[in-house]
């Protein structure tokens, strides 16, 4: 059977014959074409699958952790310098500090403005803070402050549910019982310089607050006065809070 089709000057032109085999047919050829489609994109998705959970299951498993584990460094004390009668020449006391983590900040130069007007820093203090923020790693912690007083370092305490990235902590800085007698002999510590870290590679050197001997004793004796650092494991939330303590080595 003929379809005609009726043209605009009047004449008729013969179509396709369409009856219900010819659709039949039609239709089990695109089935087939999408089927096959169908098919090598999940034996595609699959093979990919596969692939991530054998082959890289290593390497995700590890980033997997490191996303829900924080693995943060704790310096040691100092080791004391005693004269021969036992009488300490250098050693430490209690220090109250507050750090900062620029990657939890949400709004850095709002928060360390707050910071300032609680501690009392100059505004240069605090554009010089705002440049270090800018500038640093974002999980290496940035050092805000030391020295602080106990009336300081509660009021920042109390407020840490509003302030994420701030980290106020309770350590140790060095004290020097005879002042500028000895000066001279025992020397000095300080931060570690960008050269001092390129000839020891040590991330404690690093870390915010960890100072080494710069002159005399202090750097004389430095690898036996610095000690061993400790390690603190925390399980925290995709927003970096921590949720509880996982292990802690001295």
């Amino acid at each position: 059977m003929k379809r005609f089709f009726k043209l605009r000057n009047g004449a008729r032109r013969a179509g396709p014959v369409v009856n219900a085999s010819t659709l039949r047919n039609t239709f089990d050829r695109r089935t087939v074409v999408i089927g096959g489609i169908q098919a090598s994109v999940a034996i595609l998705l699959a093979g990919r699958m596969g692939y991530l959970a054998i082959a890289e299951n290593e390497k995700y498993r590890l980033e997997s952790e490191s996303n829900r584990v924080n693995l943060t460094l704790i310096p040691p004390r100092r080791g004391w310098i005693l004269d021969r009668n036992g009488a300490p020449l250098a050693s430490n006391r209690a220090d109250f500090r507050v750090d900062v983590i620029p990657d939890r900040l949400s709004d850095p130069d709002k928060m360390l403005s707050e910071i300032g007007d609680l501690l009392d820093l100059e505004p240069d203090r605090i554009t010089d803070l705002k440049t270090k923020v800018e500038t640093a790693r974002g999980f290496a912690p940035v050092e805000v402050a030391s020295g602080l007083r106990y009336e300081q370092f509660a009021a920042l305490s109390v407020r840490l549910p509003d302030m994420q990235g701030v980290v106020p902590q309770r350590g140790f800085s060095r004290f020097y019982p005879t002042a500028s007698s000895v000066g001279h002999l025992i020397g000095y510590v300080g931060p570690a310089s960008a050269e001092e870290y390129e000839e020891d590679r040590n991330p404690i050197l690093i870390t915010p607050g960890y100072k080494i001997g710069k002159d005399g004793l202090e750097k004389q004796f430095e690898q036996g006065l610095r000690g061993t650092p400790g390690a603190r494991r925390v399980e925290v939330t995709a927003g970096r809070r921590i949720v509880r303590d996982l292990e802690t080595r001295d």
